[in-house]
């Protein structure tokens, strides 16, 4: 979709717009580049869902940490990323 109109999201709960933005957030640091563009379009989509500026910043760290916190687990069992 364009990053000037989000399409309609139904969630039933907050846990799932929430989860909704952790899985965006993971998505946009598969390339291991979160950009300035994709973290902009998450912050609209959340302020949209009514998910809190806040609560997206403590889920973009709760994805950096599980990020590290996998390298290290394969780091120790010697697999190669």
């Amino acid at each position: 979709w364009h990053k000037d109109v989000c399409p309609r999201l139904d969630f039933s709960n907050m846990i799932q717009k929430k989860l909704f933005i952790r899985e965006a957030i993971q998505l946009s640091q598969i390339d291991k580049h979160y950009a300035e563009p994709e973290r902009e379009l998450i912050f609209k989509i959340a302020t949209e869902l009514g998910v809190s500026a806040a609560d997206v910043e403590a889920l973009e760290n709760w994805v950096v940490e599980g990020i590290s916190w996998q390298k290290k687990g394969n780091e120790l069992i010697g697999m190669e990323v």
